[in-house]
C-alpha cells in the first residue's frame, strides 16, 4: 500500500504566528483525502542582534568629515537588513542602509 501527504511551510520573521496545513492526499484509493491545521499556528520569534557602532576619525575636530559605522550582527542565522538611524541623543543625524554584510555607515560634517 503507499500513500502521500504534502505539506507546504514557506516561515518568514514576519506575521507570526503562521498557520501550517498539512494535506494528504489519496494515492491508493484506500483512504479519503483530508487536511489538519496546527492547532495555535507556528510561532517564529525574531533573531537577537548586536550592533556595533564606530566613528573615523575619533577625536575629530570642528567642521572635519566624520563616518559613522554600524554593524548588525545576529544571534541566529542570516544576516540582518534594513536601516540603522544615527543620533546625537535625539536628534536624528541620518540614516544608513544596511548592506549584505550588515554595515551600514554615515557621514556627517561636525
Amino acid at each position: 500500500m503507499s500513500s502521500g501527504a504534502t505539506t507546504t511551510l514557506t516561515v518568514t520573521s514576519s506575521g507570526s504566528p503562521h498557520t501550517v496545513t498539512a494535506n494528504y492526499v489519496n494515492a491508493d484509493g484506500n483512504f479519503s483525502n483530508s487536511s489538519g491545521t496546527l492547532s495555535g499556528g507556528q510561532t517564529v520569534n525574531p533573531n537577537a542582534s548586536t550592533v556595533t557602532l564606530t566613528s573615523s576619525p575619533n577625536p575629530a575636530a570642528f567642521g572635519q568629515s566624520i563616518t559613522f559605522t554600524a554593524t548588525v550582527t545576529s544571534g541566529g542565522s542570516g544576516t540582518p537588513t534594513g536601516t540603522v538611524t544615527f543620533k546625537d541623543g535625539t536628534t536624528t543625524l541620518g540614516t544608513g542602509t544596511l548592506n549584505t554584510s550588515g554595515v551600514a555607515t554615515f557621514a556627517t560634517y561636525r
